[in-house]
């Protein structure tokens, strides 16, 4: 009779994993868009500022522009767009203005490819 006490908890321990195991993937595939999106970004930055002889100072620089930029909005986005907004409303913002950015950012690469009549800047 123990037997079938130990065995109801072992499938009750495994369903509970395959349930934890649904929820990781399900947040995988949720993530893989906007993540990826969002990881685009720099790089075309890097293709639109980078130039000439002093690539180390100015990818230098940009990786700091990066890093000011990240700290800001976590911290705006935690002290100030969740209380003023709303958590839903604060991530309908983010993604417009992802979206906005890297739309900018796309028109400055092709314009630059114009510029330098060569297909030199690649997406």
């Amino acid at each position: 009779m123990v037997t079938g006490a130990g065995s109801g908890v072992g499938r009750a321990a495994t369903l509970a994993l395959l349930g934890e195991g649904y929820r990781v993937v399900l947040a995988g595939i949720t993530m893989i868009l906007p993540t990826t999106l969002m990881g685009g970004t720099f790089p075309l930055v890097t293709r639109i500022y980078v130039q000439g002889g002093q690539t180390g100072r100015q990818l230098g620089t940009l990786y700091a522009a990066n890093t000011v930029g990240a700290i800001l909005g976590s911290f705006l986005t935690g002290f100030v767009l969740i209380p003023w907004i709303g958590r839903q409303d604060s991530i309908l913002a983010a993604t417009v203005v992802n979206l906005a950015v890297r739309g900018f950012l796309t028109i400055g690469v092709e314009e630059r490819k114009g510029l330098l009549g060569t297909s030199e800047v690649s997406l």
